[in-house]
């Protein structure tokens, strides 16, 4: 599959992104379908590239709407006022330099099913890979914008899926299912943008979500109180901790 997307700059604005995949039934293979004890399996693989392109509008800088700031004349406090339309620049700045986002994953894994379909296991391991990924982060005030969209570099991505489904019970036209299944992801960030350390995803109050080299996606960081040596608060004058300084 190839993608050309209006909201990339014209120089990026192609990506292409394949998929191939392959399984085989080694039990049909084998002619051992009458086995009492495994009575289905079968093996698969897949290599598959997946693209991403970015938001609308994130490659330069917009103009929005005007906001009348403390008039208390106007409802809405917005433009237009008394026929006359306002606009300013828009606090996002725009990325000339956007690149689309590509995830590559390979995935192997198995069906089995044993004592004619009464038990059966499926098991899946993958590894993703995602390079260039598209993220909105904040920047410093004192540029004149409050955000940008960037590539934020490369993102690995490892996990393990189980699945186990069983019928105890058939009798008749009663039969009882049961399923269960597992999975584990970790993510890892392996590389951001020269000359950034972090990149902020969300944040609220005084707790971030950042990528950092060599932290996993999205780790929360945050303020706690400051301690002395002997890990005891150390409180203010006026009554409340004091907050550590460093994150």
């Amino acid at each position: 599959r190839n993608d050309w997307s209006s909201t990339l700059p014209e120089k990026n604005n192609s990506f292409f992104y394949p998929a191939v995949s392959l399984g085989l039934e080694f039990t049909e293979m084998l002619d051992i379908t009458d086995s009492r004890i495994l009575s289905y399996g079968k093996l698969r693989a897949s290599y598959g590239q997946v693209g991403s392109s970015a938001p609308m509008y994130r490659t330069s800088t917009s103009y929005d709407k005007a906001v009348i700031d403390g008039d208390p004349l106007l409802a809405a406090n917005t433009f237009p006022a008394l026929g006359i339309n306002a606009f300013e620049r828009g606090g996002l700045l725009g990325n000339s330099e956007l690149k689309p986002e590509l995830t590559t994953t390979v995935e192997v894994g198995g069906d089995f099913k044993f004592f004619n379909g009464k038990l059966g296991l499926d098991l899946t391991y993958y590894s993703a890979f995602t390079d260039n990924q598209i993220v909105t982060t904040t920047i410093p005030a004192p540029t004149g914008y409050t955000s940008i969209t960037l590539n934020s570099g490369q993102i690995e991505n490892k996990g393990v899926e189980i699945a186990v489904t069983a019928t105890p019970i058939e009798r008749g036209n009663f039969s009882w299912d049961l399923g269960l299944n597992f999975s584990r992801n970790r993510s890892l960030v392996k590389s951001l943008p020269e000359n950034i350390e972090s990149v902020s995803l969300a944040s609220f109050s005084a707790v971030s979500s950042l990528n950092i080299v060599g932290q996993p996606y999205g780790i929360l960081s945050g303020t706690r109180y400051r301690r002395n040596d002997e890990g005891k608060l150390v409180i203010g004058s006026d009554g409340w901790p004091l907050i550590d300084n460093t994150q």
